[in-house]
């Protein structure tokens, strides 16, 4: 099942209970919006590939079931060692390590209030920073230990969590801007407003091909349907 909590920002656990975004005010999605995700394979090819200097340890994407189905792509990259050719005793600075995570939410809506009273250019008291990048809404927030977290919301249904250990200040951007935000925008909505039953979900794992799996599950109640 989704675990919302599990995006932490600072001072606690955060939902990731995420909004409808106009212009840059938000407001709630209208009723009846909500549909079944992409599948995973479609989303995960919209992360970006391991650029020059890095490598890839993990890249995956699935269905996850938690009241609604979600579609969650992950990859994870690590910088390659860099030594000092200067100081050749010195042993190299710890690595950079960069996790990528996309949810199709399919506009459930659980999962869209987060960005709620949206204001850029503010500060909540936990230090969490209100910002644009580009159309988009983010939250950001820096972590103890040298990382980041930053939250940005695409179309409304799409929650992006870029997460960054050991990099330079405009990092960031630069992984944002790496991933194809455009792509998500222009993701089709599906028609679908009822979850199947049986539901069938995916594990695709682009790195370990022998945990690829499709299974059934059955809704806590069949013919579920979105109703607000």
């Amino acid at each position: 099942m989704t675990d919302w909590k599990k995006y932490q920002l600072k001072g606690g656990w955060f939902h990731l209970f995420l909004p409808a975004l106009l212009v840059c005010a938000v407001t709630p999605v209208s009723a009846g919006e909500s549909i079944l995700p992409a599948q995973p394979a479609e989303i995960l090819k919209l992360l970006p590939k391991t650029p020059e200097g890095w490598k890839l340890l993990q890249s995956r994407a699935e269905n996850l079931y938690s009241d609604w189905i979600f579609t969650e792509a992950f990859r994870e990259f690590e910088s390659l060692p860099q030594t000092d050719p200067a100081k050749p005793n010195e042993p190299p600075p710890p690595p950079g390590r960069t996790r990528l995570r996309v949810t199709d939410t399919g506009y459930w809506p659980a999962a869209n209030t987060m960005f709620s009273n949206f204001t850029p250019g503010t500060q909540s008291p936990e230090g969490i920073s209100k910002k644009m990048f580009g159309k988009y809404p983010m939250l950001s927030v820096k972590l103890p230990g040298g990382s980041e977290r930053g939250i940005v919301w695409v179309k409304n249904r799409f929650v992006v969590v870029v997460e960054l250990e050991n990099q330079k200040p405009t990092a960031m951007d630069d992984w944002l801007k790496a991933i194809d935000l455009a792509g998500l925008d222009n993701v089709p909505d599906g028609k679908e407003r009822k979850l199947p039953s049986p539901m069938r979900l995916t594990v695709f794992d682009e790195m370990r091909p022998a945990n690829n799996r499709t299974y059934t599950m059955f809704p806590a109640t069949d013919n579920v349907e979105i109703r607000r």
